[in-house]
């Protein structure tokens, strides 16, 4: 028996795991200030570790950051109104990762102003 079909069977198992050969798209993540306040500061932690930036104006987006991987709601933190605001994901059990391309966590203040304000997120697949 020819070990030719074999070494041919084992390239291609190897190469399969191999998505930048391939030319698969990278997974870039950013935030956006939903909120009609001012983020001094707003953080994305990724799988790569915390990513943090300066102001976010209302309605404006931070640059993408490319991570290795991401999933439908991340770990956020914001600084508004001297308030720091955190929403903590415990695990991602039965979560998928998320497919090549690029995703915005869009992120709100409910009860600006009040003792309690909470941090909002949604998610959004851009084009």
């Amino acid at each position: 028996m020819s070990r030719r079909p074999l070494a041919i069977a084992a390239l291609v198992v190897a190469l399969a795991g191999c998505d930048d050969l391939f030319g698969s798209d990278p997974v870039e993540v950013r935030i956006e200030n939903a909120s009609s306040a001012m983020f001094s500061e707003a953080t994305l932690y990724t799988s790569e570790g915390p990513v943090t930036f300066g102001d976010v104006g209302p309605g404006e987006a931070t640059p993408y950051t490319q991570v290795t991987t991401a999933y439908r709601f991340a770990t956020t933190q914001v600084v508004v109104q001297g308030d720091t605001l955190r929403l903590q994901v415990i695990d991602f059990v039965g979560e998928e990762p998320l497919d090549g391309g690029r995703y915005t966590y869009v992120l709100g203040v409910d009860g600006l102003g009040t003792t309690s304000p909470s941090l909002t997120q949604t998610f959004r697949k851009d084009d």
